[in-house]
């Protein structure tokens, strides 16, 4: 059986400025903002690579072949304003593709290009924040099964979460609804079922149509990308949805596709870490069950 063909792009910026207080230009956050980055690449070359097992009997350690995954990584930089050097890339096998911006925030559409130049080589195509780390071997599989057991063409994004020891609880999901009328037009312009559910190995799972479907992430199949690419919005570069960054992740998605994502219970059966504590920091009353 052939391996499952995996394009990962990644749009990665960082020019320090001073008295910023975002990370992509923060001074302070320099190294913080590399780790992240290496802690991003390390977890897909580890669930999507070569594996290890120590012997113990032999004192020695076996190599698995990569087998069921061929996984390219690509991160999209503006001129020299990154974090990435040779030894970086070379150790996840990661490739810098320079994209020419007037505005650096554009960026991330230049990720729209780069799989629209690689269509039909994949058959997954990934796009990723730069500090978004997934800790899911089966991520993939449960991507696939979501379209095997409600059919095509529906698009099922991860719930982004922070771990926080002095957060209201140690894990915080940070994507919660937002007001209705900002995501109505698109569930009226872009067909699907509100409410999914499902049986899975562990209990019922139950999937909406996300109220807030901003992941800073989205993964498309090869027909998915081919489908995207044929509507007449592809590439327009509409930066409507908050600004271009919330847009080129997922406003170009929202206008193509409905877009589901876990709900309640069942939120970890598709997440993804944000590397930040921002969000889960933040000091909000708890809203209690049924307001």
């Amino acid at each position: 059986m052939p391996p499952t063909r995996i394009l990962l792009v990644i749009a990665h910026f960082y020019r320090p400025q001073e008295k910023s207080i975002y990370s992509s230009t923060n001074p302070a956050a320099r190294e913080q903002r590399r780790a992240s980055l290496e802690q991003v690449l390390l977890a897909w070359r580890a669930h999507y690579g070569e594996t290890a097992t120590i012997n113990i009997e032999h004192k020695k350690c076996e190599i698995h072949s990569v087998g069921r995954f061929a996984l390219d990584i690509r991160i999209l930089v503006h001129g020299n304003h990154h974090l990435l050097d040779e030894k970086l890339l070379g150790a996840y096998s990661a490739k810098a593709v320079r994209v020419e911006v007037e505005d650096p925030k554009m960026l991330p559409f230049a990720a729209h290009r780069h799989m629209a130049d690689n269509a039909g080589a994949y058959d997954w195509y990934v796009y990723s924040e730069d500090d978004l780390v997934l800790h899911d071997g089966e991520f993939f599989a449960r991507q696939q099964w979501f379209r095997d057991t409600f059919g095509p063409m529906r698009l099922l994004q991860p719930n982004r979460y922070e771990t926080n020891p002095r957060g209201t609880r140690y894990k915080t999901f940070i994507d919660g609804d937002l007001r209705p009328h900002l995501t109505k037009p698109w569930f009226e312009k872009v067909d699907g079922e509100m409410a999914l559910a499902a049986q899975w190995l562990t209990g019922p799972l139950e999937f909406r149509r996300a109220r807030n479907p901003h992941s800073g992430f989205f993964a498309i199949n090869q027909a998915e990308l081919a489908h995207w690419m044929a509507q007449p919005h592809f590439l327009d570069l509409d930066c409507s949805l908050v600004g271009p960054l919330e847009s080129a992740a997922t406003l170009a998605m929202l206008k193509t596709f409905p877009i589901y994502k876990a709900h309640g219970d069942s939120q970890d059966f598709c997440q993804i870490e944000h590397i930040d504590r921002k969000f889960s920091g933040l000091r909000l009353p708890e809203l209690s069950k049924g307001e």
